[in-house]
C-alpha cells in the first residue's frame, strides 16, 4: 500500500516541480478525478484522468509532466491488453513526440497504435492510427527529413496512402469533426502542389470546426487559410483571416506555443509576400525565440530520461514473461513426454488386445455364419416338409369321393399353406420381433381367395407394423387363416358385393385384429361347432387372447392380444 501511494506523490510532486504555464481548463476537473478514483483504488479511472491530464498538460506547455502522466496511464493501459483507451494514449505520445521533432520514436507509438486497432477491429482507432501516420509522413517531409527529393516524395506518397485510409473509413463512421481534421491535413499535403484544392479542404474544415466551438483548432485554420490564400494570389482573403485569427488567438485563455508560433509564421509569409522584409524579419526572430521556449535542452533530457524508464521497464517485464513462459514450455515439454510414453504403453496394449479381440471376432464370424447356414437349412427343409405334407394332401384329396372330407382335406391344405408362407417370412425377417405382419396378412388372404376362386372380393387391409413376436405369429395366422376362409364359404357366395375389411393396430400396450365381412353371419347354435371355430378358440387361448365375435350388420371378429414389447 506504501508503494501505491508513493507512485502518486512521486506523480503529483512531478508536475507541481515545474514552472507553472497557464492551465487548460480541464485540468483542475482532471485533477480532481485522479484524486478521487485514487481514493477509490480504481486503476482504470485512474488511467483514464491520468490521459486527461497528460493530454492538457502537453497543450499548456509543460511537456515533462504532460509526458510522466501519459506514461502513467499507458502502463495502465499496457497490463490489460489491446483497448480503445490504449489507444488513444498511443496516439498522443506520437503526436507529441512529432512536436518534438523524434520521429522515429513517434512512428513507434504510431504503429503501436495501428497493430492495436487492428486486433481491436475498432474503426475509429483504426482511422486514427491511419491519420496519425499520414501526419507523421507528411511533417517528416516537410521538415526535410526525407532529402533527397525521391525520398522526400516517397513520404507524400505514404502521407497520401495512409491519410486516403482514414478518410475512407471517416466517412464511413459519418463523424462531421473527424472528416474535417483529416482533410484539414490533405490540405497540408496539397498546399504546393494544388493550392486551390487545398482552400476548399480548409474552408470545409473551418465549417465543421466552427460548430464544434474548438477555439485552438479554428484559430490555427484562420493561419492556414491565410496561407493557403497566399498561394493562390488572393492576398485579400489571406489578410482578412490573419486579422481573424489574431482576434480570436486574444480569445483563447488555452492558447499554446505552438499556435502563437504558428501565427508569427503565417505573418511572416504574409510579409514576405508583400515584399515587407522589415516586418517579415521581426516576426521570424519571434517564432525562432518562441520555438526555442518551447522546449529546451533540459526538458528534452528529463524526457528521454522518461522515456528510457518506460522502456527499460516495459523490457524487464519482458524478460520476466518470456522467462515464465519458457518455465511453462519445460513443463509442458515434460508432460508431453510423459504423454508421449503413456501413449506408447497404451498403444502397444490397445495392439494386443485388438489382435485379440480379432481372433475373438473371426471366431464369432465363423459361428454366425455356421449358424446362418444351419437356419437357412432348417428353414429350406421345412418348407420342403410342408410342401411335401400339402402334396400327400393333394393326392389324399384327389382320391376321395364324400365332398366332406374332400373339403376338410383341402382346408388343411390350405393352412399347410398359409404355414408354408409364414416359415418363408419369417426365415427373412431379422430380430427378436417380426414386424412383418403388412407384409404377410395380404399376401395370406389373397393365397385364401385364390384357392376359392369366388367372385371378386374388395379387399381392405389396414396392418399397421406392430411389435408381435414369432410365437405369436402362428397362432395369428392360423385364426385370420380360418376367418377367411370361413367368409369364402359362407359370407361371399350368395352376396352381390362382398367385401372384406382386416385392421391390425396397437392400443394401450396390446395387439388388437379385427376382420369384418358383409355377409349374413353365423347362427348362434352353430357357433362353437364347427373344427374351424374350435381352432379359432385353441389359438386364441394360446396367446392369453381376448376374442369376440359380432353381428349384424355381417360378421365382426375382434382379438385383443397382451403386447410383447
Amino acid at each position: 500500500m506504501r508503494s501505491f501511494w508513493l507512485t502518486i506523490l512521486l506523480i503529483c510532486s512531478s508536475v507541481r516541480g515545474l514552472a507553472q504555464p497557464p492551465q487548460h481548463p480541464k485540468l483542475p476537473g482532471a485533477r480532481a478525478d485522479f484524486r478521487a478514483a485514487a481514493q477509490r483504488r480504481d486503476t482504470l479511472a485512474m488511467a483514464e484522468a491520468a490521459y486527461i491530464i497528460g493530454k492538457h498538460t502537453w497543450t499548456s506547455n509543460d511537456y515533462v509532466g504532460g509526458r510522466n502522466w501519459l506514461l502513467y496511464a499507458l502502463r495502465i493501459w499496457e497490463k490489460r491488453g489491446p483497448s480503445v483507451q490504449l489507444n488513444k494514449v498511443l496516439i498522443q505520445l506520437s503526436g507529441d513526440e512529432s512536436v518534438m521533432g523524434n520521429f522515429p520514436e513517434a512512428f513507434v507509438y504510431a504503429n503501436r497504435a495501428l497493430a492495436n486497432s487492428r486486433q481491436l477491429k475498432h474503426p475509429h482507432s483504426l482511422m486514427s492510427a491511419y491519420w496519425m501516420l499520414g501526419t507523421l509522413h507528411l511533417e517528416r517531409a516537410q521538415n526535410g527529413l526525407d532529402t533527397p527529393t525521391a525520398r522526400k516524395k516517397t513520404g507524400l506518397d505514404s502521407a497520401a496512402r495512409y491519410l486516403q485510409q482514414a478518410e475512407a473509413i471517416a466517412l464511413k463512421i459519418g463523424k462531421t469533426i473527424d472528416i474535417a481534421g483529416i482533410r484539414n491535413t490533405w490540405a497540408e499535403l496539397l498546399l504546393d502542389s494544388d493550392p486551390a484544392k487545398a482552400v476548399d479542404l480548409l474552408e470545409y474544415a473551418l465549417r465543421a470546426y466552427l460548430t464544434s466551438g474548438q477555439g485552438v483548432s479554428i484559430t490555427r485554420l484562420h493561419y492556414k487559410l491565410s496561407t493557403a490564400f497566399l498561394a493562390v494570389n488572393n492576398r485579400r482573403k489571406a489578410y482578412e483571416y490573419l486579422e481573424k485569427a489574431d482576434s480570436l488567438l486574444r480569445q483563447i485563455n488555452d492558447a499554446n506555443l505552438r499556435l502563437i508560433i504558428d501565427g508569427h509564421y503565417a505573418w511572416v509569409k504574409w510579409y514576405e509576400a508583400t515584399r515587407q522584409w522589415p516586418q517579415a524579419y521581426q516576426r521570424l526572430r519571434m517564432a525562432d525565440s518562441l520555438q526555442k521556449r518551447q522546449l529546451t535542452r533540459e526538458q528534452r533530457a528529463v524526457i528521454a530520461q522518461l522515456n528510457v524508464g518506460y522502456e527499460t521497464s516495459r523490457r524487464d517485464k519482458l524478460l520476466q514473461q518470456r522467462e515464465a513462459e519458457l518455465k511453462i514450455n519445460k513443463a509442458v515439454l515434460t508432460a508431453q513426454q510423459n504423454y508421449t510414453y503413456g501413449a506408447l504403453g497404451f498403444s502397444a496394449v490397445v495392439l494386443l488386445a485388438s489382435a485379440f479381440f480379432y481372433r475373438l471376432w473371426q471366431q464369432n464370424k465363423r459361428t454366425r455364419q455356421q449358424n446362418e447356414q444351419l437356419l437357412a437349412e432348417q428353414s429350406h427343409r421345412t418348407k420342403n416338409h410342408l410342401q411335401a405334407i400339402s402334396g400327400l394332401l393333394s393326392l389324399q384329396a384327389s382320391q376321395l369321393t364324400d365332398e366332406d372330407a374332400k373339403r376338410a382335406v383341402e382346408e388343411s391344405q390350405i393352412r399347410i399353406q398359409s404355414m408354408t408362407l409364414l416359415n418363408r417370412k419369417l426365415s427373412q425377417a431379422t430380430g427378436q420381433h417380426a414386424q412383418g405382419l403388412p407384409d404377410i396378412v395380404p399376401e395370406i388372404v389373397q393365397m385364401i381367395l385364390r384357392s376359392y376362386s369366388p367372385k371378386a372380393v374388395a379387399v381392405t387391409c389396414q396392418v399397421e407394423p406392430v411389435p408381435i413376436s414369432v410365437e405369436q405369429i402362428l397362432p395369428v395366422v392360423l385364426i385370420l387363416n380360418e376367418l377367411v376362409t370361413n367368409a369364402c364359404k359362407y359370407a361371399f357366395p350368395n352376396h352381390p358385393h362382398p367385401s372384406l375389411t382386416i385392421r391390425c393396430w396397437p392400443e394401450n400396450n396390446r395387439i388388437r385384429l379385427r376382420v369384418q365381412d358383409n355377409g349374413p353371419g353365423i347362427r348362434p347354435d352353430t357357433s362353437r361347432k364347427g373344427f374351424g371355430m374350435r381352432l379359432i378358440a385353441l389359438q386364441t387361448e394360446q396367446l392369453w387372447a381376448e376374442a369376440s365375435f359380432s353381428q349384424p350388420p355381417g360378421l365382426t371378429f375382434d382379438l385383443s392380444i397382451p403386447g410383447n414389447a
